[in-house]
């Protein structure tokens, strides 16, 4: 075999190596050229060969050990990643501590109640203010990483759907995943209230009709979406290159955190897994915008019809929806798993680190540490304690 052959053969195992089977050719090209970027201390390109040296296209081999290389590229990424904590928990001091006092202090008809976590007073000013606030700590941290990554936006936000079985049960299976997740998070609830401890109420919906609507297409559809867009979207994309499941499990923890729910963490971290788990295996990040709004329809539907109905009635009506949900659900998956079982599992590849040396990367990073501890603090103030 010629020179030429044999250097051709290796570029073609590496971008073999570095291809997301389940994304399409134009996210992988458009991937793997904006991670060799010599500039990009971001993007970790090196891959396996035979010879025991690291070939890196563009470059030819070189020696420096990939395990360091991955490990400062992913040092820079979880840098990134705190700065964007650090962002939503400013903005969330913001909302529930400073402007509600400044407003109050100006005459405006609002109070914020730091120990029920809840706002008072004009219903419209309460609105403009929440939504504004939950849509922007989402939307900013988005658009920090858009501008500091200059990342594709076909990379960072992937829209074309790669498995359509897998993608149309998607919506069927968060009901399911739902559904379950509330009677847990119930259960949870009494465990934490047997120990004197309850949580912030996560929702308050507006009395009026007006902007009882307004609120609820705001919190069901548009943050979502856009929350989606961030976590799943620019952070979980970022992530992939080193592991898809580390991707997933990491964009998890980081969804979960940005509740401040104790009572609701461990919910929100596993449908976080399983939305994830779908939007990489269809290739859309829209798959995860889809499955996000259905949780919310089933959080907010049971959260009116605890609040607005007979206790009686509504409890009866409640445990209908979710028996109804779960049944929709399980019947959906089990015919995917009968009709289209190739469609549903995943080849979860590694790189050079283990995922426990990659999860304690992010110890070494000055900014997650420190947005860890503010978005735990504000966790725990949160939490009320019953005497």
């Amino acid at each position: 075999m010629t020179a030429e052959n044999i250097k051709k053969s290796k570029k073609e195992t590496s971008d073999d190596h570095l291809n997301w089977r389940y994304q399409d050719k134009t996210y992988n090209e458009l991937f793997k050229k904006w991670r060799r970027q010599s500039k990009d201390s971001m993007g970790f390109y090196y891959v396996n060969n035979p010879n025991e040296l690291t070939y890196r296209d563009g470059y030819g081999f070189v020696r420096n050990y990939p395990e360091a290389a991955e490990a400062h590229a992913l040092r820079n990424v979880f840098n990134l990643i705190g700065v964007t904590m650090l962002l939503v928990a400013a903005l969330d001091i913001v909302s529930m501590y400073l402007l509600p006092m400044l407003l109050t202090r100006l005459g405006a008809d609002i109070y914020y109640d730091s120990y029920t976590g809840i706002y008072y007073g004009n219903e419209w000013l309460i609105l403009a203010l929440n939504s504004s606030f939950e849509i922007l700590k989402r939307l900013l941290p988005l658009l920090y990483c858009y501008n500091r990554l200059q990342m594709p936006l076909k990379v960072m936000m992937p829209v074309k759907v790669t498995n359509k079985p897998l993608f149309r049960a998607a919506a069927p299976v968060m009901l399911m995943v739902s559904g379950t997740g509330v009677v847990l998070s119930e259960i949870f609830r009494h465990m934490l209230g047997a120990v004197h401890i309850q949580p912030a109420e996560w929702v308050s919906l507006p009395e009026e009709t007006a902007p009882l609507i307004v609120s609820l297409v705001i919190n069901i559809i548009i943050v979502p979406v856009i929350s989606e867009f961030y976590t799943r979207g620019a952070i979980m994309q970022l992530l992939r290159q080193f592991g898809d499941g580390f991707a997933i499990v990491i964009t998890s923890v980081l969804t979960a955190f940005i509740t401040y729910n104790s009572q609701q963490f461990c919910y929100v971290f596993v449908c976080s897994v399983i939305i994830g788990y779908f939007a990489v295996r269809t290739g859309s990040v829209m798959t995860a915008a889809i499955m996000r709004v259905v949780s919310r329809v089933i959080f907010y539907g049971l959260y009116i019809i605890d609040c607005y109905l007979d206790p009686s009635l509504g409890r009866e009506i409640a445990m209908a929806v979710v028996f109804l949900a779960v049944m929709v659900g399980l019947i959906s998956l089990i015919s995917l798993m009968i009709n289209h079982s190739d469609k549903f599992g995943m080849k979860f590849s590694s790189r050079y680190l283990s995922f426990t040396e990659k999860c304690l990367t992010a110890l070494t990073s000055v900014p997650v540490v420190m947005g860890v501890s503010v978005m735990v603090i504000l966790m725990v103030v949160k939490t009320k304690i019953i005497l």
